[in-house]
């Protein structure tokens, strides 16, 4: 039954997606491929808050930026004590926390993820860090569901279509989209009774998919 399941959602939503990625061949703008991980973590901290403050200026709302954007478990064993806990209790994680409006992210994580998603681990990486902003941004929304579900494929939505930005500004290649929707079919879970339940595989990469092509507006969770 869940393979089943599984096959079904996953061919449709390759179907629809894929036909739609068709990077922009703009000489002038940086690829997220050449950039090393930490230029693609600080891209990815000042291109989102320059994409939502234009998305809550259209409808609007004022944007704010998060407070910290934080990395921990570094070589150095960085760690932070925030008011969503401690670090310590999220390694392998990349979260925001509501309470004190930040983002904090496993430095270790992002870069076994830059290394090892078939070389194309800088999409990798940046859907992961756009899916924590898209939490930030439902947060100023006021959006706040009851289930973890929706809420988490929301979030993957919304990152579906900042990457339509990023593909339209010229900044991904040809797969990009691809290997960031993949990231999140890997992170989906099939903990369907577990109220902290993410979404299935295909569902999380179907969300992101149609965020990717038919935009922040389709994203009603």
């Amino acid at each position: 039954m869940k393979n089943s399941i599984l096959s079904t959602l996953l061919l449709v939503s390759l179907f629809f997606f894929t036909s739609s990625n068709n990077p922009k061949n703009n000489p002038r703008a940086k690829k997220l491929s050449q950039m090393s991980l930490n230029e693609v973590i600080n891209f990815i901290y000042t291109d989102s808050n320059k994409y939502w403050q234009s998305i809550m200026y259209n409808n609007g709302l004022r944007y704010a930026p998060p407070h910290n954007f934080k990395y921990y478990n570094d070589r150095k064993g960085t760690h932070w004590k925030t008011t969503c806990g401690s670090t310590r209790n999220q390694i392998g994680n990349a979260f925001y926390c509501p309470s004190n409006h930040s983002i904090y992210y496993d430095y270790t994580l992002l870069q076994n993820v830059y290394n090892s998603a078939n070389n194309s681990g800088d999409a990798a990486v940046a859907v992961i860090l756009a899916h924590e902003f898209s939490h930030l941004a439902q947060r100023l929304y006021g959006i706040a569901h009851h289930k973890t579900k929706p809420h988490e494929l929301q979030a993957d939505c919304w990152a579906g279509a900042y990457f339509k930005s990023l593909e339209d500004r010229g900044i991904l290649e040809q797969g990009d989209a691809i290997t960031a929707a993949n990231q999140l079919f890997g992170l989906g879970d099939w903990n369907i009774y577990n109220e902290q339940h993410h979404g299935i595989p295909a569902e999380r990469y179907t969300a992101f998919a149609n965020g990717f092509n038919y935009g922040f507006a389709s994203c009603g969770y």
